[in-house]
């Protein structure tokens, strides 16, 4: 809705010109509404943006090579930390089934740290740590197939006496 117009007379070097400027009215409930949808927008992506810093392949990464497995890790809101252990020193492999809304999670039992070692699926790296796991013969492939196939479980190669 146009509540009124206004020429006016802009004087510039060389050249004069004449606009119409119009002042449209803006229901004061419309500045409301429109803030509103703007502080939601503001609110979903935040959100947005703290869900996407929890999801674990944002901040937990694990890398090898012939020698080490690294695990590099920089949790939201704490401080980052990073690690290595060698492949000679596994000992055993568990893989921990969990539900749908958990990470599975890989752990090795090495020589050195006879308590574990933890590195969860979903971390980046993580699934293909795991394939490789199995490559190397690390873990039994039939026992993998019945681990990742489950709801819930603690499955280990070689078999272990106790749960971590």
């Amino acid at each position: 809705m146009i509540i009124g117009e206004k020429r006016l007379t802009i004087n510039s070097p060389g050249a004069q010109r004449v606009e119409t400027v119009r002042r449209f009215f803006r229901p004061p409930v419309a500045g409301l509404i429109l803030g509103r949808q703007d502080m939601f927008k503001r609110i979903a992506n935040g959100f947005k943006i703290r869900k996407e810093s929890r999801k674990l392949e944002n901040w937990f990464s694990v890398t090898w090579d012939e020698e080490y497995i690294y695990r590099n890790v920089s949790p939201p809101g704490k401080d980052p930390w990073s690690d290595n252990f060698k492949w000679a020193d596994i000992e055993s492999i568990c893989f921990e089934a969990t539900d749908y809304m958990y990470s599975d999670d890989l752990y090795f039992f090495t020589t050195e740290r006879p308590e574990g070692l933890v590195i969860p699926t979903e971390a980046s790296g993580g699934s293909e740590l795991w394939k490789l796991v199995i490559e190397k013969n690390l873990f039994d492939a039939e026992l993998a197939i019945q681990a990742v196939t489950s709801r819930e479980g603690f499955f280990c190669w070689p078999e272990r006496q106790h749960r971590c």
